[in-house]
């Protein structure tokens, strides 16, 4: 009996979803040729722990020089493998970042796959709904720093984890208890990844009431060695930051006050938010926190309050819409919260994870207008295509920024003038071009907006020497 072709449709798409996700991933291989960049070169250039497997440096067990890396062993290995096949051959760490960022995009098409099917209102368009969710976020702009930038890896790896304990999970609730049991040990390979990881076991939780029902402690009880498992890959967290990798730089009682990086995240919220819609212009550093007073961020802070109010009552009477509102927020709060980060108020690698809430939700509400405006499917699928293309042009457009250290500062100086560290790093990338003057120019711009700088005197005074003065 021949198949009704609607039912053959769904099959279809999803043979072809894996392709399409390739070819939409290959933005990114466009611009392999980068140097290592900032951050790249103390934790992978210069680090000597990860030039061996064995003895096991890089697993950073006494913390050191290299513990922010170190301390991330699943990062650590990452890169001792591109090391072990190619040195320091800067493409090779291109191309697995580009394979890794692929591999997120094959597990989020999964992942909304399997949630949408137990939608009953969106079951028959859940193909087409998460491969359109997992192409706009595969091109998206506002990923091109985990992407294009090495030593962020991180943020892919912790997504691969973060995505397939959400995908063992879901076909765990089809029956099969081998998925829940790789849904655990991948939770706690993520903590080894990256410490945004910490809140899965709770996103978990909610994606399990909003698509099973009953109650959180029903659902803790009914599951209890499978959430009790989840839980315990925080202990592997909690030895990645015993050795203090990030130093005096994040936590409390180091300068900043909780209150102050609160406020410094409602403003820095609303912007990966306008970044999500428009992301132009992009930003490799964001600076220091500044005081800011209520004032100067009540309306950031309305909005936030009003989300956050909006979620708490979707968690009571939508819990499938609950849960991805408190995803978006969850995967944000380990960074974007009121833990201060002395050295850092915002980065566009933060946004990798909640990028993935913003882009589906954005496609299921697109869905949903279309159906009531009666359009039909195909119409929705040119509207994809063109925001598929228009945003992979703009991460091309985005890596030839990554070209080169000078390019890439000029970029961040251009987009935040007042930031004394981009100056700073612009000069340094112009005095190894051997461009002395601008080198100078900028390391003295740095200075009048930083006149604490240490490295701006030092490096201005190197500059001058050269130059004779």
């Amino acid at each position: 009996m021949n198949q009704d072709p609607e039912q053959r449709a769904p099959l279809s798409l999803a043979r072809l979803a894996p392709w399409l996700l390739i070819l939409a991933a290959a933005v990114y291989v466009v611009h392999v040729d980068g140097p290592f960049i900032f951050d790249d070169l103390p934790f992978i250039v210069q680090n000597e722990d990860l030039r061996r497997l064995w003895p096991p440096d890089w697993l950073g067990l006494g913390g050191g020089e290299h513990a922010q890396v170190n301390s991330r062993p699943l990062l650590s290995f990452s890169l001792l493998v591109n090391y072990a096949f190619g040195g320091l051959e800067v493409r090779g760490y291109h191309l697995a970042n580009a394979a890794l960022h692929l591999c997120c995009a094959l597990l989020l098409y999964g992942v909304l796959r399997l949630v949408l099917a137990r939608v009953e209102s969106l079951a028959s368009r859940a193909d087409g709904l998460a491969l359109a969710s997992a192409l706009l976020w595969v091109v998206h702009p506002l990923n091109s720093e985990a992407v294009y930038y090495i030593s962020q890896r991180s943020a892919t790896l912790v997504g691969i984890c973060y995505l397939a304990t959400l995908y063992g999970f879901l076909r765990g609730l089809e029956g099969s208890r081998g998925w829940l049991v790789m849904a655990v040990a991948v939770c706690a390979l993520g903590m080894a990844a990256k410490e945004v990881m910490v809140s899965a076991p709770l996103v978990v939780l909610l994606c399990d009431r909003a698509l099973s029902g009953g109650s959180i402690p029903y659902l803790l009880r009914r599951r209890l060695l499978f959430y009790g498992g989840l839980a315990a890959g925080w202990l592997v967290l909690l030895r990645g930051l015993w050795v203090g990798p990030h130093g005096d730089v994040i936590g409390f009682g180091h300068g900043v006050s909780a209150w102050s990086y609160l406020l410094n995240q409602c403003n820095m919220l609303a912007t990966y938010f306008v970044r999500a819609l428009w992301p132009h212009p992009l930003v490799l550093d964001y600076g220091v926190p500044r005081d800011l007073g209520v004032g100067d961020i009540w309306v950031e802070g309305m909005l936030l309050l009003g989300a956050l109010a909006w979620c708490g009552w979707a968690l009571v009477r939508r819990p499938l819409w609950g849960w991805i509102g408190a995803s978006f927020f969850l995967l944000l709060a380990p960074t974007s919260s009121f833990v201060p980060n002395l050295t850092e108020v915002g980065a566009e690698r933060r946004m990798y994870l909640p990028l993935m809430v913003l882009v589906a939700a954005s496609v299921v509400l697109g869905n949903a207008l279309l159906v009531r405006l009666g359009r039909r499917c195909w119409e929705g699928g040119v509207l994809v295509v063109l925001a598929v293309v228009f945003w992979g042009w703009a991460t091309i457009r985005r890596g030839e920024d990554y070209t080169s250290a000078v390019a890439i500062w000029q970029s961040s100086v251009a987009a935040l003038p007042e930031n004394a560290r981009g100056h700073a790093n612009l000069g340094v990338a112009l005095q190894e071009e051997g461009d002395l003057a601008e080198a100078a120019r900028h390391y003295r711009l740095a200075l009048a907006l930083d006149s604490t700088m240490a490295e701006g005197y030092f490096n201005l005074g190197s500059v001058l020497q050269a130059q004779g003065d």
